[in-house]
C-alpha cells in the first residue's frame, strides 16, 4: 500500500490538470465558434463593407452581455456609415442619415 505522502504528491500533482481539463460544453461551444469563424472568414470578400465591433472579453457564449455587445456593433455601425452611404447612390452628400 502506498504511504500517505506519496498520494499527497500524486494528487497535487495530478488533481490540478482533471481540474483544468475542458468540458464537455466548452469543446463543443469551441468547435461551433470555430466552424462559424471558417465560414465568416470564407465570405469576406463578398462584402462591400465589414463591421469589426471592440468585442474584446466577450465570449459568444455570454448572452447575458447582449446589451454591451450590441452596443459595441452600433458604435462600429456608427463608425462605418460614411463608406456604407458613399456605396448607396441614394445616400450621396446632398442626403444624410438621420441622427438618433
Amino acid at each position: 500500500m502506498l504511504d500517505r505522502p506519496v498520494l499527497e504528491t500524486i494528487k497535487d500533482v495530478a488533481l490540478p490538470h482533471i481540474l483544468k481539463a475542458p468540458n464537455f460544453f466548452d469543446v463543443f461551444f469551441h468547435m461551433i465558434y470555430t466552424m462559424e469563424y471558417e465560414v465568416a472568414q470564407s465570405r469576406l470578400d463578398l462584402a462591400h463593407v465589414v463591421l469589426h465591433p471592440e468585442l474584446k472579453g466577450f465570449s459568444w457564449t455570454e448572452l447575458h452581455r447582449a446589451k454591451e455587445i450590441i452596443a459595441a456593433g452600433e458604435r462600429a455601425a456608427e463608425e462605418a456609415l460614411p463608406r456604407i452611404k458613399a456605396l448607396i447612390p441614394a445616400f450621396g452628400p446632398s442626403c444624410p442619415l438621420p441622427r438618433r
